[in-house]
């Protein structure tokens, strides 16, 4: 599995999360035909890190999730949910060994295929490759 499908898992394994957004957690963008409150995620950049033997088998991950919501506050308390699971998170995600995962910055938006409002977060995430 990839650490993309990882925090997917990760998130719709924990209830705060899946108790607004249920199983609505989806690659790159969230269908316009969805219904919300929905969540995204992609993949922004990532790197392996090397030592002077080469690959250290540490990868590192910048993913961000898109909390998208028929209103602000909605948008806003999926993000909250979002940020208090993944803050300092680490263990196995799917088959993946997480060291651990940061929320680095939020913003707020508007959803380019749908009209509503969203959250973007950018987490960082260094795991075992």
């Amino acid at each position: 599995m990839t650490i993309e499908t990882g925090l997917r898992d990760k998130l719709a394994g924990t209830a705060a999360v899946s108790a607004l957004v249920e199983s609505r957690i989806y690659p790159l963008f969230v269908p316009q035909e969805s219904p919300m409150p929905a969540l995204a995620y992609q993949r922004i950049s990532g790197r392996p890190t090397y030592s002077h033997d080469g690959d250290a088998g540490l990868g590192w991950a910048r993913i961000q999730i898109t909390c998208q919501a028929e209103s602000y506050q909605e948008a806003k308390a999926v993000a909250a949910a979002v940020r208090t699971a993944l803050t300092g998170a680490s263990g196995v995600w799917d088959d993946t060994t997480v060291d651990a995962a940061f929320v680095e910055n939020d913003r707020d938006g508007w959803a380019d295929a749908r009209e509503a409002p969203v959250v973007r977060l950018d987490v960082t995430v260094w795991y075992q490759e």
